[in-house]
């Protein structure tokens, strides 16, 4: 046994921790296939779950999205979001009066946007003026109804009456028996919105002058 009466006690603390320094790096550093595949697998869990979570609402979002675009082609979209003016147009779609040829577009199935056709350009417009309340209540007339925009579905073919134009001039040929006839004017091609209104009671214009035309059920 050596004789450390002579040591200095701060040598023998620096002999102490070098002695506790080479244990420490005599520890084995090395970790086992095991340990490096728990590791592994800890780590691509919280990532596993990111892609679910990521998945799941990117599934949601395209549900909503699907479910907004079912939605904005009822009737009932175009009041839920412009109360005023719109809900008078629901109002009529949804009435039944036969007095609105609206009426008989709703009962044949044809929705709104079958006649007005959403373009983006127009429903932004149609919005800023909403916001700003910069818009008319009651709306004026849009006046869609040419005979080439009608008869993109009253023509042969496509009419569920099966009627193209000449048959409807045939079919009101001396109408009610005042020798006139309202669809063969000596003023030309009228467009349909002449007398026909979808949103509200039709007018026979022929009446201006000839009123010895019968009024059809309904109109004014």
């Amino acid at each position: 046994m050596e004789d450390n009466k002579n040591v200095e006690p701060s040598e023998f603390i620096e002999e102490e921790v070098t002695e506790v320094k080479e244990e420490v790096t005599e520890v084995p550093t090395e970790t086992s296939a095991e340990e490096v595949d728990e590791g592994a697998a800890i780590k691509k869990k919280p990532r596993k779950k990111l892609w679910i979570i990521l998945g799941v609402i990117v599934a949601v979002i395209i549900a909503l999205a699907a479910a907004f675009m079912v939605w904005h082609e009822q009737p009932s979209f175009c009041n839920a979001i412009c109360h005023s003016p719109m809900d008078t147009y629901v109002a009529q779609y949804t009435s039944g009066n036969d007095k609105y040829l609206l009426t008989a577009h709703a009962e044949a199935g044809e929705a709104c946007l079958n006649c007005h056709e959403p373009k983006m350009s127009e429903q932004i417009s149609e919005g800023i003026a909403w916001i700003t309340g910069d818009y008319d209540d009651p709306m004026k007339a849009s006046r869609i109804g040419t005979k080439a925009f009608c008869f993109t579905c009253h023509n042969d073919g496509n009419a569920s009456d099966g009627m193209d134009y000449d048959a409807i001039i045939a079919a009101t040929e001396n109408y009610g028996n005042s020798g006139r006839n309202p669809h063969s004017s000596h003023l030309g091609v009228l467009d349909c919105y002449t007398c026909h209104s979808v949103h509200s009671t039709s007018t026979l214009y022929c009446r201006t002058c000839h009123t010895n035309i019968p009024l059809p059920a309904n109109w004014k």
